[in-house]
């Protein structure tokens, strides 16, 4: 019997440890996507808006809206987001925002995960 209750102990622990393990896997992957998002949304539009001229830009509510959209097409659809802009300017070529990431963890716990990112794009 003693040997039953400790086959059961150490299986709850060997389980509870995968799944610790794989929890902190989800919110490194969480974060990862997060950062990597956002600096290819603020590199393109920034481009677009200044050096390249692909398509115009015309105020920072535009700048603003298509670095929104670059990085909703980039963003998997599994978490809520809060996003605040400190600062967005199209003249000076800053962009300076924070995205906070809400997600379910596997076995339905909650977290979240944030990324601040400024951005300045000189003109060549």
């Amino acid at each position: 019997m003693r040997q039953i209750a400790w086959a059961f102990i150490f299986i709850c622990i060997l389980l509870g440890g995968i799944r610790c393990v794989y929890c902190m896997e989800s919110r490194q992957l969480h974060r990862e996507e997060l950062e990597m998002a956002m600096e290819m949304s603020m590199r393109h539009s920034l481009t677009a808006a200044g050096i390249s001229r692909e398509y115009s830009i015309a105020d920072d509510r535009e700048l603003y809206a298509d670095f929104l959209g670059e990085l909703f097409l980039i963003l998997g659809a599994d978490a809520e987001f809060d996003i605040t802009s400190y600062e967005v300017n199209l003249e000076k070529g800053i962009m300076d925002i924070e995205v906070i990431s809400y997600f379910t963890l596997p076995g339905g716990g909650e977290a979240q995960v944030s990324c601040r990112k400024y951005a300045v794009i000189a003109e060549c």
